[in-house]
């Protein structure tokens, strides 16, 4: 049995991540996130160096992480790599010199002593299964290596869509202390669509408000997946280990509200120097022109344009939590209308 798809749109995303165009193809039988679907490029690590950025604008000591094995702990030993440490270190390497990736984990214990900011990242590649299947005839293959092993995922029965669930969940130990560090983790599902006779495979981020997706070719989607899942995870953990808007790196990216309550709490244990350098990184976005002598100023002017009464300079843990949910929507506004005058800029010349 043959089935006709219809073309419903193509969409053209300009993003940090990925560029380019591609169509989506209606599945009746199979519900879809309502997402985007864009063409992958492969072009990871901008995003992370512009988290690297924030960091250095915010002008905190630097971080120190050390990694645990992160292996495959799922039932599908052989069909999913066994170890994904290099990718992660990769990743926390690529956001740059504030965050420093230790080569022996035996430094730790070194840094600790010496009150250094340093971290130990454990976790698992933790979910691979199969959701959904719908249509009329199906086959996926990728190929996968790990060391001196490989295997093959080749799939095949009567249904024209297949979903697999593919999950990494990342810890963080205070190495100073050996405790994990509170509410600091990252929890990443990546949704894989296999169509009938499809060449790609078209991948989802499910949750975090990360609002990402795009296509993969079937030869590269196993690797390509889980190195998406270590690079947006590692940008998650540094975010949260320094309570930044992380989101704002990431094309599609939205405030997790969730995240945003619990830097609220952290806020009000920081000192006033702290508290500054984060609202004046926020507000900067706002008045590019913020300096110490209309920091305070600014301060009200922001407070009375979000609502927040009153409207004095006093540097809040609500002003912080308003100020990281309408940056997003600041920044994307400011986007949109750069984009426009760009557009008019090169019609009138």
């Amino acid at each position: 049995m043959q089935f006709r798809v219809k073309i419903l749109s193509t969409l053209l995303i300009a993003g940090i991540f990925f560029t380019g165009c591609a169509t989506t193809v209606k599945e009746s039988e199979v519900a879809l996130p309502e997402q985007k679907i864009v063409s992958n490029t492969n072009q990871y690590s901008v995003p992370l160096q512009k988290l690297g950025d924030m960091l250095y604008t915010v002008g905190d000591e630097d971080i120190y992480i050390a990694l645990g094995d992160i292996t495959n702990k799922t039932l599908n030993l052989g069909k999913v790599p066994n170890d994904i440490t290099g990718m992660l270190k990769t990743a926390f390497v690529n956001i740059g010199y504030k965050v420093h990736v230790l080569y022996n984990n035996d430094m730790v214990s070194t840094l600790a002593q010496q009150n250094k900011e340093v971290y130990i990242v454990e976790g698992e590649i933790s979910e691979y299964e199969q959701v959904k299947g719908s249509g009329d005839g199906f086959n996926l293959g990728l190929s996968v290596s790990s060391g001196d092993q490989s295997g093959d995922m080749d799939y095949s029965d009567e249904s024209g869509t297949k979903v697999f669930n593919l999950s990494l969940d990342l810890r963080v130990i205070d190495g100073r202390t050996g405790e994990y560090k509170p509410f600091v983790f990252a929890k990443n599902k990546i949704r894989l669509v296999q169509r009938n006779k499809s060449r790609s495979i078209s991948f989802f981020i499910v949750g975090n408000g990360f609002g990402m997706s795009g296509n993969y070719s079937k030869q590269n989607g196993m690797f390509s997946s889980l190195r998406l899942l270590s690079e947006l995870s590692s940008i998650e953990i540094v975010g949260k280990l320094r309570s930044l808007p992380y989101w704002l790196v990431l094309p599609n990216g939205k405030p997790n509200y969730n995240v945003i309550n619990n830097f609220k709490r952290h806020f009000k244990y920081y000192s006033q120097d702290t508290k500054k350098k984060y609202i004046g990184f926020l507000l900067r976005y706002y008045y590019p022109n913020l300096n110490s002598n209309n920091f305070n100023q600014y301060v009200k002017n922001i407070k009375s344009k979000l609502g927040i009464y009153p409207p004095d300079d006093r540097l809040t843990p609500e002003l912080f939590a308003q100020l990281l949910i309408n940056a997003t929507k600041h920044s994307l506004k400011s986007e949109i209308s750069n984009k426009r005058k760009n557009l008019l800029e090169s019609v009138v010349r």
